[in-house]
């Protein structure tokens, strides 16, 4: 074997992948891995198949169950801010840009003089 072989086999390769199906599959399995289009799940037994939809489901009734805990999370959480929504509202349109202490500071001061009285 010298160059003028890899040569010859590198301009004969489209013939070989033409003529030898396992030559083109495994050639095509490669391939795909290599430009990251490979997916394992092809090349799973019937039972490994099983095995995996088993799984999937299993997650899926997790994810499924702390969706459903953050959805109740969110609804409390929104329930409560309610009664502060006009007021959050007004700050966020009216605070300018890198004046959040300034505002946080006057709005301490305002709440000490209405509640101290």
């Amino acid at each position: 074997m010298n160059h003028a072989s890899i040569l010859h086999y590198f301009k004969k390769f489209p013939w070989y992948l033409k003529s030898e199906a396992a030559l083109r599959n495994n050639y095509e399995r490669i391939r795909s891995e290599y430009f990251k289009e490979y997916d394992p799940v092809y090349y799973l037994s019937e039972n490994e198949l099983k095995k995996e939809v088993y799984s999937l489901r299993f997650e899926n009734k997790k994810l499924s169950s702390k969706l459903d805990v953050v959805v109740d999370e969110l609804a409390t959480v929104r329930r409560k801010e309610e009664r502060l929504g006009e007021i959050y509202q007004m700050i966020s349109l009216r605070t300018r840009p890198n004046t959040e202490a300034d505002i946080l500071n006057k709005l301490n001061r305002f709440y000490n003089g209405v509640y101290n009285r």
